[in-house]
């Protein structure tokens, strides 16, 4: 690392470096670290998942990024800052980068773990380092504007208190594959899992596999629903909307693939 743009905690355990705003250049060459854990936010939920980070398609304009398989979104013109970070403890040493959106939230995290390649990630900082020499952050207004799923959704019923923990439970009761979708202005993550484990907390909640885990504070949500969606082939199927403040979407819950829909509308029907 070169010595600039550089910050750290007061007792030095916590290494910051300040990282360039070339988005569309940065997510296209982080893919040359290869696996890690990937972790996306928002105010009321976290998922994570052990994986490759994945290629993303960046628009002609370079404003927006999406992976191939639909996995991931990134609207960078949402994002206000990004650093590379080292964390000292006493088990080794952790490594990753950090994305903020405008208002410095931290909206997703990529870890660095055993099967990553490390030498390409330090390469990959040290280039965007060198370029936040020239170029300050930059940190834009942040708007109203929500992403929001394509297909329309019609409400079919408003779920009590407790309603998202119960359909957890009963998936991993199940073992139901279910595909979780993060909503996020400036991040949005989509991942498939067969929940195994819930484990409950006094206000944070997580549901996971061995490689992917869906952290999530009832308390924060606002709204739990289940809507019919419509899909691009004419079809429709129910899904379990979660809602934070300002009604915006948080969470999307739905059957993994389409071969369990029957039982997933069973176990809906049967715990809501």
């Amino acid at each position: 690392m070169q010595l600039v743009n550089i910050s750290h905690s007061e007792d030095g355990r916590h290494l910051r470096v300040n990282l360039g705003t070339d988005w569309a250049r940065m997510f296209e060459q982080l893919v040359l670290a290869k696996v890690g854990l990937l972790m996306t936010r928002n105010a009321v939920a976290i998922l994570e998942r052990h994986m490759k980070y994945p290629a993303l398609s960046v628009t002609s304009g370079g404003g927006k990024g999406a992976s191939g398989h639909g996995g991931l979104w990134v609207n960078f013109g949402r994002l206000g800052a990004a650093r590379a970070v080292h964390v000292r403890q006493k088990t080794g040493h952790l490594f990753g980068v950090e994305f903020a959106n405008a208002a410095g939230q931290i909206v997703q995290r990529f870890t660095l773990t055993k099967e990553s390649d490390m030498d390409e990630f330090f390469a990959w900082a040290r280039l965007h380092q060198a370029c936040a020499a020239h170029s300050a952050a930059s940190w834009l207004e942040e708007t109203e504007e929500e992403i929001t799923p394509q297909e329309a959704m019609r409400t079919l019923w408003c779920c009590g208190r407790g309603a998202f923990q119960a359909i957890m439970a009963a998936c991993v009761d199940s073992a139901m594959p279910v595909r979780v979708t993060l909503y996020g202005k400036s991040v949005t993550q989509r991942v498939e899992f067969v929940p195994r484990f819930l484990q409950t907390g006094e206000d944070w909640w997580l549901a996971s596999d061995d490689v992917t885990g869906l952290h999530f504070q009832p308390k924060l949500f606002t709204r739990v629903s289940l809507e019919q969606q419509k899909k691009s082939n004419r079809g429709s199927r129910i899904i379990v909307r979660v809602a934070m403040e300002d009604d915006m979407t948080a969470l999307i819950l739905e059957a993994g693939c389409q071969a369990v829909e029957e039982a997933w509308n069973a176990l809906l029907e049967g715990t809501v």
